[in-house]
This record gives structure tokens, C-alpha cells and sequence, in this order.
């Protein structure tokens, strides 16, 4: 294969750094365990109606599609943390994606893409929320 032909396939990979970057950074949190006020919204489940739950408006700001999916989630796989957090993952890669696309439609240039949605994508301070709740969730589990 010459030259041109390999810088051709690498930068058809190039969506996949940003993607696996994410993931290696994020993984971790599939083991995180609920805090603060995610047993005040598991309570409101248990004890709300959905159409109330969905229509909560909590610290001042409506969370119509958030509190979907949080009932959505609690519905199908109870109280069990690991599938919500499995979610925000998958959530939080979809998100590395579309960065990437949009830098990509924005500037045409793969490299500029695959820079900024990997720098998103892996950004300590995204990570305040995950370091803590994963030292809850070793306390939790003990």
C-alpha cells in the first residue's frame, strides 16, 4: 500500500481515537454507585406519577427529557446503578461523535476534529461528579 493510501485509511480511523479515548477515561464509572440527589429522584419515582415525575421541576429548572429517561431507566431495570451509568456512557460517546461531526462539517479538517473531540471527550473536569461517586461506591459495596 503506498503512502497516500495509508494516510487515506488513517484518517478514516480518525473518529475512533476520540470514541476510544472517551471510553478508556470513562469506563470506570459503570461500577459508580447513586448520590446526593439521585435518592431523591428514586424516591419521587417510587412515589410519583409519571406524568408528575416527568413534569418535576427541580432547582428551578424543568428536566422534561432527563426525568423520561431516569423513569424510562428505573422502569426496565430498577434500582440496579449499573445500567444508568452504563447510559450516561453510551450517552457521553454518542456526544464524542457528534463534536467530532460537527468540527469535522465546520472546519473539514480530520486532525482539528479528532483533537477537540478527544480533548472534550476525555476532560478532567467532567470527571469531579465520577471520582467521587466511585469512592461511594467502594464504601457502599464493603
Amino acid at each position: 500500500m503506498s503512502l497516500r493510501g495509508v494516510a487515506r485509511s488513517a484518517g478514516h480511523l480518525a473518529p475512533l481515537l476520540p470514541l476510544v479515548a472517551a471510553l478508556v477515561i470513562w469506563a470506570p464509572i459503570c461500577g459508580n454507585y447513586f448520590q446526593h440527589d439521585d435518592f431523591a429522584h428514586l424516591y419521587d419515582i417510587a412515589t410519583l406519577s409519571a406524568a408528575r415525575f416527568v413534569t418535576t421541576i427541580w432547582a428551578g429548572h424543568l428536566y422534561l427529557l432527563r426525568n423520561a429517561v431516569f423513569l424510562a431507566t428505573f422502569r426496565t431495570f430498577g434500582p440496579d446503578p449499573r445500567p444508568y451509568f452504563v447510559c450516561m456512557l453510551l450517552t457521553h460517546l454518542a456526544n464524542v461523535v457528534l463534536l467530532y461531526a460537527v468540527v469535522l462539517r465546520l472546519t473539514s479538517a480530520r486532525m482539528l476534529a479528532c483533537a477537540g473531540a478527544t480533548r472534550w471527550g476525555t476532560a478532567p473536569m467532567l470527571r469531579v461528579r465520577s471520582a467521587g461517586t466511585r469512592s461511594t461506591a467502594r464504601s457502599c459495596s464493603r
